[in-house]
């Protein structure tokens, strides 16, 4: 098929675009609901983020869950080698994001893919925070996953 690889990259920008949305909207609604006896969300929103949300952190749970074998950086001193590491799993966000030939594609994709996550799950974590009990169950389940997901990539941090 023609063309494959640039529908594909599309697929990648729209799913992310996708994320980024339904999470602000989400949010929004959270508030709009803020106080109400028995509060509606909207179930096709629910079920949209609920897929982009298990998309978008599945990546980057598989991401950051990948041990990067030597890699050519055994002559590297540490600092070097931990930067190329890094590199390398932003590359390989990427890669689990799209089919992308260019490293430094992937690498951009990689790091928008865990900026957008880690800035959506900072902010359910304040929403849930602010609104406390009046937090819907979508930002409470986004805030408690994302603090479960940084827990384990910031415990393997200090293991390597």
């Amino acid at each position: 098929m023609k063309g494959k690889e640039g529908i594909i990259n599309f697929m990648v920008i729209v799913a992310l675009l996708g994320y980024i949305i339904c999470s602000l909207l989400l949010f929004k609604e959270a508030f709009e609901l803020k106080g109400q006896e028995n509060p509606e969300t909207s179930p096709a929103l629910m079920y949209i983020a609920s897929a982009l949300t298990g998309l978008v952190g599945g990546i980057v749970a598989a991401a950051f869950g990948v041990k990067t074998k030597d890699d050519g950086v055994g002559a590297m001193n540490n600092a070097e080698s931990k930067a190329l590491s890094g590199r390398l799993k932003m590359q390989r966000v990427g890669e689990f994001a799209m089919g992308a030939n260019e490293d430094k594609l992937k690498e951009r994709l990689g790091n928008l893919y865990a900026w957008a996550y880690i800035l959506v799950g900072i902010a359910s974590i304040v929403i849930w925070a602010i609104l406390s009990a009046d937090a819907t169950q979508s930002i409470t389940t986004n805030a408690t996953t994302f603090i479960g997901m940084m827990l384990a990539i910031v415990s393997a941090f200090f293991k390597e």
